[in-house]
């Protein structure tokens, strides 16, 4: 795994849309893999869950918001 693939699993808005839990638990995954492997520091590890967590909230707002 690298960041610039993180970053594409992140932009897959198909499986953000389709599988937002098992989109955000990948996210989390892979960048738990990366920190253990020393990719990314404890910093950026921080980053990239933030950035999962506020795209699966996102999207449950949305879905929410579509489905009323």
């Amino acid at each position: 795994m690298t960041v610039e693939r993180w970053h594409r699993m992140l932009d897959d808005a198909a499986e953000r849309r389709d599988l937002p839990r098992l989109y955000r638990d990948n996210l989390i995954e892979s960048a738990d893999d990366m920190l253990r492997a020393g990719i990314i520091d404890p910093l950026e590890h921080f980053d990239l869950l933030e950035l999962a967590e506020s795209a699966y909230s996102h999207e449950i707002e949305e879905q929410i918001v579509r489905h009323r």
